[in-house]
This record gives C-alpha cells, sequence and structure tokens, in this order.
C-alpha cells in the first residue's frame, strides 16, 4: 500500500516522530545481514498528521546512539521523503503477478536522532491529591 501523505512531501526534508515496535533484520545487497528497526505510527512534528502506519529503517549510528530501545519508546529525528520502486522485479511470472511493481515513499537519511521527550508530565500522587487552590484535598478515604 502506498504512502500517499508522505509522498505529498516528497523531497522535503522535515520532522518526524515514531513509535518503535521491534527489531529486524534484512539482506544487504551483498548478502551480509543487516540489522533495521521498525517504527510505527510516524507523524509530522510541523502538521500533527500521521503520514505512515509503519517504516523500516536500518539501524544507523544514529539510532544504536539512543541504547537500548523498548517498545512504545517515542524517536524524533529530521529526514528527507524520497521515492522508491516496491516489489519483485525478477523474470518469475508468478512472483511478478503476486507482488507486482509499484512506487512508494520512504524518509530518507535520518539524522538529529532523539528520544522523544513527552509533552505531559507525569502526575505525582501528591499533585493529584491537591485542590485547585493548591490545598491538599481531603482525602478521607485514601487516608482512612
Amino acid at each position: 500500500m502506498a504512502r500517499s501523505k508522505l509522498g505529498r512531501l516528497e523531497e522535503e526534508r522535515r520532522t518526524f516522530i515514531g513509535t518503535f515496535e521491534r527489531l529486524g533484520t534484512k539482506r544487504g545487497y551483498t548478502g551480509q545481514t543487516l540489522e533495521t528497526l521498525l517504527l510505527t505510527q510516524i507523524t509530522d512534528m510541523q502538521t500533527g498528521r500521521t503520514v505512515a502506519n509503519h517504516l523500516w529503517f536500518n539501524c544507523t549510528k544514529g539510532f544504536k546512539a539512543l541504547g537500548r530501545l523498548e517498545a512504545g519508546m517515542e524517536i524524533k529525528f529530521d529526514g528527507r521523503v524520497k521515492p522508491y520502486i516496491k516489489g519483485y522485479r525478477g523474470t518469475n511470472i508468478d512472483k511478478q503477478i503476486e507482488k507486482p511493481i509499484y512506487a512508494d515513499w520512504k524518509i530518507d537519511r535520518p539524522t538529529k536522532i532523539e528520544l522523544a521527550q513527552s509533552e505531559l508530565k507525569p502526575t505525582s500522587v501528591k499533585s493529584a491529591l491537591r485542590s485547585p487552590s493548591g490545598r491538599a484535598a481531603k482525602t478521607s478515604a485514601l487516608t482512612s
């Protein structure tokens, strides 16, 4: 399925945020195994709109510098939207029918990779128990 919302940003360099899902691997051009990572819910920080439900990235030095990643962590990065060809390009007719060739979009050359800081600060139990005036709320149910 083509990422049409991402395609509208073709050749633009933008800041994005995505949720880390998991690591993976792929076979490189010369047969070596390359580490990859899957980000979901890719959002354009400028517009706040989700531009892709998922994208795979090579696990570059920038991603590795984040340290150990856990599912659900949000990663912020800059990248340029580029088109690429997807599908089977060999001579096997059955595979050509099964996986036809089409254009899709990716976010290329990610830079300024960092863990995203949550916009919402976690609420502590003490602050949650305070009334709007700043005084401690009556908490007889909690303290009895």
